[in-house]
């Protein structure tokens, strides 16, 4: 659920409360990205796409995503499966 900011202008305040209710998982799902992302982009010095076709690091990646999903499903109960 992405919101843009001139839908956020015109919400009401309990739906921002709705929104924000799961920010926890929120954040674990951004941090799970970034984090992966750039550690795997600044140890090969390659961009995501030359990563993503070479089948070791994307095998890397892989594991480093599942690695953080590990960890943050331990400090976020509610991370979903498909986090």
């Amino acid at each position: 659920m992405s919101h843009t900011f001139e839908e956020l202008k015109h919400t009401r305040v309990a739906d921002l409360r709705e929104i924000a209710k799961d920010i926890e998982v929120r954040i674990w799902e951004k941090f799970i990205m970034l984090s992966t992302l750039s550690a795997i982009t600044t140890l090969t010095r390659l961009n995501i796409g030359t990563i993503l076709q070479d089948e070791t690091c994307a095998s890397l990646i892989k594991a480093a995503v599942d690695e953080t999903t590990a960890v943050g499903r331990r400090m976020c109960s509610n991370l979903p499966e498909d986090a």
